[in-house]
């Protein structure tokens, strides 16, 4: 179902073929069984979690066939958008948006007319201002093709990784890495790992259990450049410190990893003059629709108000997963869909777990906020409030 044309209006168009548009496509579904719904995907690929990308995936651990849970990555089993009727173009990306004639220019020149738009478009990996950072060997992590490219640098051991920024796909391809085989070290210019989302003890049991794994942390520290081998693939990589001081030093390395966040693409949103915040965000209300009657937001590229924390914008797997519920069950004012909920954002690194709790757009009732939990076995956790 990769290239059909669509003929007339849509009934929903959702654009981003990322978790957050497939989950609406099933919300929708299931609440409209006659409806049209196209998904527009700049990916080849269907639909698919990130999460697994930095984890079990890179480590060869389950490939791409099936579901995610079910040795697989697929948010669907690839033949239930044929089932459902739910048209997947991939490969495909908007253009244009047009909020007064309702429509989306692709840049293939096909124009798609829509009565309700999703916009879930996610963010791309930022790269780092810097001399070499676009040497061969020097990698970010934010689609299937780029795990695909990175599992293959990884697939010997003894492979020396750099790994720059400290946050959720920087310490799990550490730790990723590490299981692998990897000599691996950490920069980041902060003071300590995920400073800003995590509290101080948790980031001191985070950077002593990456210490006893192997890896070197250079922290308060940041990169300058990236230098060439002798080969024209990236062989080294110069830090200094970030705070003061001129003296540098060079980290030789085989790979580097760029983890420092992502861009928001809103650019269409923009264009189309759509109210934005902070980072470029899109402004959405309680119940996800923008600043433009039926186009909505979902997913990383959306800030929406929290009654505790005012205006809130987090980029994670299960704000993709809570929004859709309430972006689905809005474009059909069903009753029933109402407030704010807990969200959770969570990660696992080598045998270590940790779970925030924080409010999220959705259909359920606020339950917590900021509560960061971790355990380093089943039986025993430990939960700090922020």
């Amino acid at each position: 179902m990769g290239a059909g044309r669509a003929q007339g209006t849509v009934d929903y168009l959702l654009l981003g073929g990322g978790l957050a548009a497939a989950t609406a496509a099933e919300e929708l579904r299931q609440r409209d069984r006659a409806a049209s719904i196209i998904i527009v995907s700049g990916d080849t690929a269907y639909p698919y979690h990130r999460p697994p990308l930095s984890k079990e995936y890179l480590r060869g651990e389950i490939g791409t066939e099936g579901t995610y849970g079910a040795g697989g990555i697929y948010v669907h089993p690839l033949d239930w958008y044929e089932s459902q009727h739910v048209e997947v173009l991939r490969g495909a990306n908007a253009a244009a948006l047009d909020a007064e004639s309702r429509s989306v220019l692709l840049a293939n020149g096909m124009t798609l007319h829509y009565r309700a738009l999703l916009l879930a478009t996610g963010g791309r990996a930022r790269r780092l201002p810097i001399p070499g950072a676009h040497l061969p060997g020097v990698h970010t992590l934010r689609s299937l093709a780029d795990a695909d490219a990175l599992r293959a640098e990884l697939s010997a051991p003894g492979r020396r990784l750099v790994v720059i920024g400290s946050r959720f796909i920087g310490l799990e391809v550490a730790a990723s890495a590490i299981m692998k085989g990897a000599y691996v070290t950490l920069v980041d210019a902060t003071p300590r790992l995920w400073r800003g989302l995590m509290p101080p003890a948790l980031s001191a049991y985070f950077q002593d259990y990456f210490t006893a794994h192997g890896a070197v942390l250079r922290l308060g520290h940041a990169p300058v450049a990236l230098l060439a081998g002798a080969d024209g693939r990236v062989g080294a990589v110069r830090i200094a410190p970030a705070q003061e001081g001129s003296t540098w030093e060079d980290i030789r390395c085989d790979v580097v990893v760029v983890g420092i966040g992502i861009d928001l693409n809103t650019e269409l949103a923009a264009e189309a003059g759509l109210a934005l915040g902070e980072r470029r965000a899109v402004l959405v209300d309680d119940r996800m629709q923008t600043s433009v009657p039926e186009i909505f937001a979902a997913g990383d590229i959306v800030t929406y108000p929290d009654p505790l924390a005012g205006w809130m914008h987090f980029e994670h797997w299960d704000h993709a997963v809570a929004m859709h519920r309430t972006s689905g069950c809005f474009w059909r004012r069903h009753a029933g869909c109402c407030g704010q909920a807990g969200g959770l954002a969570w990660s696992n690194i080598c045998a270590a777990a940790w779970r925030t709790m924080h409010s999220a757009p959705s259909t359920c009732t606020k339950i917590g906020w900021w509560l960061p939990c971790w355990s380093t076995t089943p039986a025993s956790s430990i939960c700090c409030a922020i």
